[in-house]
């Protein structure tokens, strides 16, 4: 659409590419987002670790492996961290909510 001969940053779009079902949609965006989750918190565990847990990680024999809680996350005190985990906890709501 343009007003007085100027373009309003009009997109052309192929409406054929829309006419997925509306739950076709809903999945797709619920399997994402539950990707998203994932890097949240594997975000936060390397944000942890390279600072907060740096030293705890470094003394760790190669190959140790640990089992992350959120609470633990929580009191490493990082306001950051804290953030993601917020927001990885307002996406599981919607997941689970949505999930078919």
């Amino acid at each position: 659409m343009t007003m007085e001969g100027k373009n309003l940053n009009a997109k052309v779009i192929s409406i054929h590419e829309y006419k997925n079902s509306y739950n076709e949609v809903k999945n797709e965006v619920v399997e994402e987002l539950e990707q998203v989750q994932e890097k949240l918190f594997t975000y936060s565990i390397n944000l942890l670790i390279s600072h907060k847990w740096k030293a705890w990680s470094d003394e760790l024999p190669e190959g140790t492996e640990f089992r992350f809680e959120e609470t633990a996350m929580r009191d490493a005190g990082d306001e950051f961290v804290n953030e993601l985990l917020d927001l990885k906890g307002k996406i599981e709501v919607i997941t689970k909510r949505n999930r078919q």
